[in-house]
């Protein structure tokens, strides 16, 4: 599992490394030279994102989840949670769409988990959708939850691993998630929503996209 996770983490490291050895050795104009600072600052900030679902990861396995239920604005929280992909949205002129219905602007949840639980369904769906493709996130009440869905144009999931995908989560196997997405954030998306007394699904076409979706329940104590 933590080979997975090391691997992770050296193949970005390996990038900065290279374009801090092209800044040492060559000679850039400006603006040469601010895309290869970018890319640092981008680079960085995925080895900073693996080392937080890491730590959220250990927390997990050795002590309870602990949720703090308060009413929250959902729109601020699915605007948190795009803002930490920014750059790379930008990046990749992904366009998003966000369909909150106004039955549900405001829930009972905590915050800060769903915040984080969003941030890793939109890191994956943007690491997985190419240059100008979309990725919609929708919110909308159903059967006495709160429908969250982070849907995306990527490269999709054929059946055998999305088979899978269910299996481990189901297992709790973070070595195989750790294969599959890249992080360990599935796992995390999994407990926290859990600690919710919600599901998570994931459905896919293979070269159309997937979406990942959970549920929160209205009446949430």
């Amino acid at each position: 599992m933590f080979t997975d996770i090391l691997n992770g983490i050296n193949s970005p490291m390996n990038v900065i490394k290279s374009l801090v050895e092209l800044l040492r050795n060559y000679d850039f104009n400006a603006n040469e030279t601010q895309d290869i600072v970018n890319n640092i600052i981008d680079t960085t900030k995925k080895i900073i994102h693996i080392s937080e679902d890491v730590q959220r990861f250990i927390e997990l396995e050795v002590s309870d989840i602990n949720i703090n239920i308060d009413t929250a604005d959902v729109n601020l929280l699915i605007s948190e949670a795009v803002n930490k992909n920014i750059d790379e949205i930008k990046r990749k002129n992904i366009t998003m769409k966000i369909n909150i219905a106004p039955e549900v602007t405001t829930i009972k949840l905590d915050a800060q988990k769903i915040t984080i639980v969003l941030h890793n369904l939109i890191n994956n769906a943007v690491k997985f959708t190419n240059n100008n493709g979309k990725i919609s996130i929708n919110c909308y009440p159903k059967n006495n939850s709160v429908i969250f869905e982070v849907a995306d144009t990527g490269i999709g999931i054929d059946q055998e691993d999305l088979k899978k995908i269910y299996e481990n989560m189901e297992a709790s196997d973070c070595l195989a998630i750790s294969n599959n997405n890249g992080t360990i954030g599935l796992l995390i998306v999994k407990k926290y929503i859990e600690a919710h007394n919600g599901n998570v699904l994931v459905s896919s076409v293979l070269g159309k996209g997937s979406t990942f979706s959970f549920n929160v329940p209205l009446n949430i104590n």
